[in-house]
C-alpha cells in the first residue's frame, strides 16, 4: 500500500494516547493490525467507560473532547481522522465489549495492488 508512514504513526500515537487516558490504571490497551482484502486495519481498544454515539459521530471535529478542561485539546482524534482521510480511509469509534471503545483506522490498498 502507498502511505506516509510518519502520518500513520502519528494517527496511531493519537489513538493510543486517547486509549491510555480513557482506560483505568493498570488495564490493558489492545492494538491489532490486520491485512484485509481491502487494505489495512489498525484497531486500538481500551477498557474505559466508552464513548457516546453523539461524541463518536463528531470525532473529525477539532476541539471535541470528553476530557475535563485542561486535560486535552480535542485534537487527537480530529488529526487521526484527517490522516485517515488523506489516505482515502476512515476512522471510526465503536463500543467494545463488555465496555470501552474500539478505534478502527482503515486504510484502503492502493489502486492496482493485488488483494491478499
Amino acid at each position: 500500500m502507498r502511505c506516509d508512514p510518519r502520518l500513520l504513526v502519528q494517527a496511531l500515537v493519537n489513538l493510543l494516547l486517547n486509549a491510555c487516558d480513557a482506560s483505568p490504571r493498570n488495564s490493558p490497551v489492545d492494538v491489532t493490525a490486520s491485512a484485509t482484502p481491502d487494505g489495512l486495519e489498525l484497531v486500538v481498544a481500551d477498557e474505559g467507560p466508552g464513548i457516546s454515539e453523539a461524541i463518536a459521530s463528531r470525532i473529525a471535529e477539532p476541539f471535541v473532547t470528553t476530557k475535563p478542561v485542561g486535560k486535552g485539546t480535542g485534537l487527537g482524534l480530529a488529526i487521526a481522522s484527517e490522516i485517515a482521510r488523506i489516505h482515502r480511509g476512515e476512522l471510526r469509534l465503536e463500543p467494545a465489549s463488555p465496555h470501552g471503545t474500539r478505534a478502527c483506522l482503515r486504510i484502503p490498498r492502493a489502486d492496482g495492488e493485488p488483494h491478499a
